[in-house]
């Protein structure tokens, strides 16, 4: 059986419709989180942030994060092992909201451990935002968890 040329532009077209409804449910079906919901008051606030992260940077020493084979070791500067130090480590993982993590700061001799059974294996942004003798400091930086 021989199709006629109407057939052909008939299968084109309608493979072409199924494509487009295909990538309509794809886009439809992909998760987009923000990283805050409130965004628009901390960007208000970001001066603060500038401004710990000013105090930060006048440090001798910055927060050290050490990775153990079985937990993540924060270590805070010496000039502060005496004072009452507070604050929050916030373990941001930008591919997945749900595996976020926010620890209160409790310190033991200027160190703090936490264990990377409460982490799934990736990439996180620790965003360490702490108060040594009334001044605030910010402190960001990149990890892999193995």
């Amino acid at each position: 059986m021989k199709l006629h040329w109407g057939n052909y532009i008939a299968i084109f077209f309608a493979c072409f419709v199924l494509f487009i409804l295909f990538l309509v449910y794809k886009t439809f079906s992909i998760n987009t989180e923000l990283v805050t919901e409130d965004y628009y008051a901390k960007e208000i606030a970001y001066q603060q942030k500038i401004d710990k992260l000013a105090n930060t940077q006048q440090l001798h020493a910055a927060v050290e994060i050490i990775q153990t084979a079985d937990s993540i070791q924060f270590i805070f500067p010496e000039q502060y092992a005496d004072s009452n130090v507070s604050g929050k480590i916030r373990l941001y993982r930008p591919s997945d909201i749900s595996k976020d993590l926010e620890l209160p700061i409790l310190l033991s001799n200027r160190k703090q451990n936490y264990s990377k059974s409460l982490l799934s294996k990736g990439s996180y942004v620790v965003h360490i935002d702490w108060q040594g003798n009334t001044t605030p400091f910010y402190t960001e930086e990149k990890i892999y968890i193995k």
